[in-house]
């Protein structure tokens, strides 16, 4: 009977039942460290098909892949405000607001994709992610519930 409790006390420790929030620097670095940047690739590759009318074939795509890593953040557990820590990585390290950064970012994107890419559109991108999409995104990532996120992406940025 103490073999089996042992067994089923060490099986349930793995399981996510007894996971953890992450620590505030734990989130940043993961967000930071790669789906930040994701994110914002996905809502500008999204965006430069809407408004170039290019690359179509592609959207559902990319609309796909931005939900997946919307949910790869909302899933993570945190008991901080998690508005504000979006907001520092997103907005207040000014990585995802400068333009030039933000237009260096999706260039390499496009260029790894293999995408014809005009820039009188690709200007036209940052200025809107910079302008309004990063600030959309926070508010949707923080807040949007499951069915909110998919109608945000669904509709097209």
């Amino acid at each position: 009977m103490t073999k089996l409790k042992e067994f089923l006390i060490e099986q349930l420790s793995k399981s996510h039942i007894f996971e953890m929030a992450q620590s505030r620097s734990e989130f940043i670095r993961h967000v930071s460290g790669g789906l930040a940047y994701q994110i914002t690739e996905n809502w500008c590759l999204i965006r430069y098909a809407i408004i170039s009318s290019k690359n179509e074939q592609l959207l559902n795509h990319w609309k796909t892949e931005l939900k997946t890593h919307i949910f790869n953040v909302t899933r993570i557990n945190i008991k901080l405000d998690k508005t504000r820590l979006l907001n520092y990585i997103f907005i207040k390290q000014e990585e995802l607001t400068n333009k030039d950064r933000v237009y260096f970012l999706i260039s390499n994107k496009w260029q790894d994709e293999g995408l014809e890419i005009e820039d009188k559109y690709t200007e036209q991108v940052v200025d809107d992610f910079v302008n309004y999409g990063v600030y959309e995104l926070v508010d949707i990532i923080a807040k949007g519930s499951r069915n909110e996120i998919i109608e945000y992406v669904s509709k097209g940025i």
